[in-house]
């Protein structure tokens, strides 16, 4: 499979997951300046199941799309995927059982923090 990346596009090449499956760290690489990465997100809840996603603009996925399920977290699934590639947008999208407030996600300027 090969991959064809816009040049001012910002890069996510892995999901790490702490020892708990607790905590989710999505790295994002630049390509160019560190503005470009990106600067809101916007979360839309869904319920039936219970479930918050968010798309990340001007980013691609450097690898295949991809789906975790996590067995010592109160997120069930976390899912990440290119929706479009013109523009580039990643979407992630996490399912959980529990209240949807409780869920924290925090842009940092090398990654966005679940």
């Amino acid at each position: 499979m090969n991959f064809c990346f816009a040049q001012n596009s910002s890069k996510i090449t892995q999901a790490v997951f702490d020892d708990s499956d607790n905590i989710i760290f999505l790295p994002i690489i630049n390509n160019s300046a560190p503005d470009v990465t990106p600067q809101k997100i916007k979360l839309i809840t869904l319920d039936e199941p219970k479930r918050v996603y968010f798309d990340i603009p001007e980013t691609i996925l450097t690898f295949p799309n991809k789906t975790w399920m996590l067995q010592n977290s109160k997120i069930k699934q976390v899912k990440v995927a290119q929706t479009t590639t013109n523009p580039d947008v990643v979407r992630v999208v996490i399912t959980t059982n529990e209240n949807l407030d409780k869920l924290v996600i925090m842009k940092l300027p090398s990654g966005i923090l679940i």
